[in-house]
Order: structure tokens, then sequence, then C-alpha cells
């Protein structure tokens, strides 16, 4: 057929609990025209509003989720609550709460799967949460020498979370892509997420505004020892490996 089919994907990673950006995520896409909204995984993790994500994705029709590692935890824990003090030593008192996480939740989390592939636009894409040798725990920075290229390079984007850094880098004719974290921004660059045109093959970087100081209050009040979720929101421009 001689015409093309653009669409526009808005493409977003590692939540954590916070429904805020994420509210606010939604409220964004739509004053554009986003046909499909693609989640590279981790709703659990960090800040307190889980079950609220959870059912702001599950009520989206067009939201394609992907299981991250803190997905991955939370399921864990379903199966072994012996493991509760290291996730909250870890990574904080959301993992004490998920007790109101529904069981219908956890069917979806359940069901997510690792990875989607994808042909759009005579474009092959790929969408997990870690990297290509390691789904939900393998960490691509901006900076990294990427390991196995020859998994890349069967696909035109290949689109990554999990270190909450934004990242656009080319391996051959490979774009590999970081939208950063909408939840927990780590690069002092805020919290975002990507809208990729298949038309015209650009990808554009949005950050998300949220109140800050609102959830920084609420890290006071139920992790009062863990100062990094803190300091972690309010972080400028560093390049923090971590």
């Amino acid at each position: 057929s001689g015409y093309q089919i653009s669409m526009k994907i808005a493409i977003c990673s590692d939540i954590h609990g916070n429904q805020y950006a994420l509210n606010n995520f939604f409220k964004d896409i739509e004053t554009q025209k986003i046909d499909k909204v693609l989640f590279l995984g981790d709703v659990f993790g960090y800040y307190y509003g889980q079950k609220e994500c959870l059912q702001k994705l599950m009520e989206c029709n067009k939201a394609y989720c992907i299981k991250g590692n803190h997905d991955q935890y939370f399921l864990d824990l379903k199966k072994n609550p012996a493991i509760i003090s290291n996730l909250v030593t870890k990574y904080g008192s959301s993992y004490a709460n998920t007790s109101q996480i529904t069981s219908e939740q956890v069917k979806f989390i359940s069901n997510l799967p690792l990875y989607a592939e994808m042909t759009l636009d005579s474009l092959k894409l790929f969408f997990c949460h870690g990297s290509l040798d390691n789904y939900l725990e393998g960490r691509v920075y901006p900076d990294s020498k990427i390991e196995n290229e020859k998994l890349y390079c069967k696909y035109d984007f290949v689109f990554l979370g999990h270190t909450h850094h934004k990242m656009v880098k080319l391996l051959n004719n490979t774009v590999v892509c970081n939208p950063g974290s909408l939840g927990q921004q780590r690069d002092g660059l805020g919290c975002s997420y990507v809208v990729f045109d298949t038309l015209t093959k650009v990808i554009h970087y949005k950050i998300v505004v949220f109140d800050v100081d609102f959830l920084s209050k609420e890290v006071e009040l139920k992790d009062p020892s863990m100062s990094k979720l803190k300091e972690v929101l309010f972080r400028v421009n560093s390049n923090h490996n971590e």
C-alpha cells in the first residue's frame, strides 16, 4: 500500500508507586493524539500508591504493560512472606503495605509479559524493562557498553527502563532508548516519558511535573530513616549511575 499509518506511542517506565506523577502523565497524554501507551514495568517499590497506579494502568484500554523487577519482587513476596524485611530494608515500607492489592490486581501483575515485540509502520520494535539479555534486571546506562549487540540489531528501535536515566543511543542501525523514570527520576533531569512517532521516527521527551514536596512529606512520615527516597526526588542534573 502506498500510504503509512502513523502511530503515536507514549512510552513510560518505573512508576514506583508515584500516583501523583502517573495521574499527571495521563492528563498530559489526553491533550495529545496518543494511540498506544507502553509501560515498561515497576509499579512497585519506593513510594506508596501502587494500588492506585495499578488501577489506572488496568483501566487504560490503550495501555500495554510489561513486568519489571519490582513487580516480580511483589509476586515473590506473595509466595514467600519471609522476604518482607529484606524488601522493606532495601526499598522502603511500601512493601509492608501490599495487603490492599486486590486479587484481580495480583492476577494482572502475574500475567504481565517480560517483553513485547511489534512491527508498526514496518518498524521492528522491542520493549522490555531491563536489557535484551536480562529482561528484568539488566541495566543499560547512557555510558554502558552494550553486551550482546547481536540481540539488539534485529530491531529498529529498542525501548528499555530500569536505570531511571534518560538515554538515546545508536547501536549500528538500532536506536536504543530509555524514557527515564516516570515516578523517581535519578538523572537530575526530571520525571519523564517519551512520545514516539512511528512515521517520523522521532522520539520526543516529555517532563511530568507533580507536587514533589507532597510526596517527600509522605516519605518523611512513612520512611523517616530512608533519606535517599526523598533526596532523589530533588536531585538536579547529576550522572550518578545508581
